[in-house]
């Protein structure tokens, strides 16, 4: 190596930034083409997905021509055949790395934009992480194969050992696994999606932010979020109240009781009229009150609507609980509560 370093003077010096300036120059016009060209035709598409592909591609191919440049520059210069040995593999790590994020990120793109417009069935917003997840997982692992043959290292011994060293793993990790199992099956078969509100059997209530392959993650209603195993998830009985047929719309359950003897007409009809005014309470569905039960000291009954955004729940809960009160109390309905009578049977006798 020092026989080569003895050739490095000023003029090879003054050379190399040169050749370097010039890769830099010739790798702008290089972007500014592509960028041009791919600008042009993306606006005969509708979407963006094109446009979103152009400016990843930026780059990368910006770094590769500047990389290479600098490379040969060097080869050239100084060392020849023996910067093989030496930096050869290092630019080729540096490029392989570049263009495993680009690809990362086109796989992202594309999936993005197929879940969007349907183009693939079994391209959906339930199933989007996961395809996300595995191409991740792939295109990494086909890069980090490829780094080691850049390096010279066979692979074949390190597969075997890995193979034996797996099944000690898996015993180590079966707690990791059954998350990662369980994560495949909630993404497939999508019990709840992102932005639904979903409440587990622990009483655990948050919107859903992110589907992992191992883990769940809501923000709860203190704005904190939750990270939830999905091995939980998937042996857990969960409520999902953004599911059923209503779309975005989340439901309000107001019970309340009346006495023995109130009249049963005047209050629905109260109770549908406060319904009616609230303005977090939807009118389609229509507000409905349903008589529940004959319970122990009242007449058990249900006030439902639906609210347009999960944050209005609780407010108009609040709301709806005052405004029942201040009317029955205006309009004298008894709300009775639980009340029990001693009976003495028989005074201690004074001795």
């Amino acid at each position: 190596m020092e026989k080569y370093l003895q050739h490095f003077n000023y003029d090879t010096f003054l050379q190399l930034v040169i050749i370097i300036l010039s890769t830099i120059i010739i790798a702008q016009v290089v972007t500014f083409i592509l960028a041009f060209i791919g600008k042009r035709i993306a606006k005969r598409t509708a979407t963006d997905m094109d446009d979103k592909v152009i400016d990843s591609l930026k780059g990368p191919v910006f770094y590769t021509i500047v990389l290479t440049g600098i490379y040969m520059a060097m080869r050239i210069l100084f060392f020849g055949d023996v910067i093989k040995n030496f930096t050869l593999p290092f630019f080729q790590t540096i490029l392989i790395i570049l263009w495993s994020v680009f690809l990362v990120r086109l796989i992202k793109i594309l999936l993005y934009s197929f879940a969007r417009t349907h183009r693939f069935k079994f391209v959906t917003i339930q199933t989007l992480p996961l395809f996300l997840n595995l191409s991740f997982v792939v295109i990494w692992a086909i890069s980090v194969y490829i780094m080691f043959g850049v390096w010279g290292i066979n692979m074949t011994a390190w597969l075997a050992s890995a193979g034996v060293a797996g099944i000690a793993i898996g015993f180590a990790a079966k707690d990791t696994l059954a998350n990662l199992i369980s994560g495949v099956f909630i993404l497939t078969d999508a019990p709840y999606k992102i932005g639904d509100w979903i409440v587990l059997d622990s009483g655990e209530r948050g919107k859903v932010t992110s589907i992992g392959i191992r883990t769940t993650r809501m923000k709860n209603t203190d704005d904190m979020e939750v990270t939830v195993p999905n091995a939980v998830i998937g042996n857990a009985t969960l409520t999902n109240e953004s599911g059923g047929d209503t779309g975005k719309e989340y439901r309000v359950k107001i019970p309340f009781g009346v006495a023995y003897g109130s009249d049963i007409d005047k209050v629905e009809r109260l109770v549908l009229d406060i319904a009616d005014k609230n303005e977090n309470a939807l009118q389609k569905p229509e507000p409905r009150v349903r008589f529940r039960m004959f319970g122990a000291s009242s007449l058990d009954y249900e006030l439902l609507v639906r609210v347009e955004s999960s944050v209005k729940k609780g407010i108009t809960t609040h709301e709806l609980n005052r405004a029942i009160y201040k009317t029955f109390e205006k309009e004298g309905i008894e709300i009775p509560f639980a009340k029990q009578d001693l009976y003495i049977k028989e005074l201690p006798q004074k001795n």
